[in-house]
């Protein structure tokens, strides 16, 4: 959330809530202009909030998660979560379609064809009803 008052008010507020949740759950607070959360990197520039998918520095860029028991075909699922997860975050084509190359090159250097990246592309644009030319209207 993005506070334009007092941090003092701010913090009233936050200990008002830790009284009200329950005994187990745990409130905790983080107050700067780019904040991670979950997977998750919100920034605050001069007041407007931009999301962005995190990509956590400590883990190896272009990594895939590997499941022994998981067959190779069901990784797809990956891929189209991977799409959705930054359609969500992103406010802007440019910005997704960075995001949209990064997540193909990830599977290009798992192994994955070229073949296999366009035709789940597809799959992405056919199953939630998208054509290029609304997502260039994103902007």
């Amino acid at each position: 959330m993005a506070w334009y008052g007092q941090i003092e008010q701010l913090q009233t507020i936050f200990d008002e809530l830790e009284r009200l949740l329950p005994s187990g759950a745990q409130l905790t607070s983080f107050i700067a202009t780019t904040v991670h959360f979950m997977d998750c990197l919100i920034n605050n520039q001069r007041g407007n909030l931009f999301t962005n998918v995190y990509h956590n520095s400590t883990v190896r860029p272009f990594l895939l998660p590997y499941i022994p028991s998981y067959a190779r075909l069901s990784h797809r699922k990956w891929f189209r979560y991977a799409f959705i997860h930054a359609f969500h975050y992103y406010c802007s084509f440019e910005d997704f379609e960075d995001e949209r190359i990064y997540i193909e090159a990830i599977f290009l250097a798992n192994g994955y064809s070229l073949d296999f990246v366009k035709y789940h592309w597809r799959q992405f644009l056919k199953r939630f009803n998208f054509s290029l030319i609304e997502l260039t209207d994103l902007n």
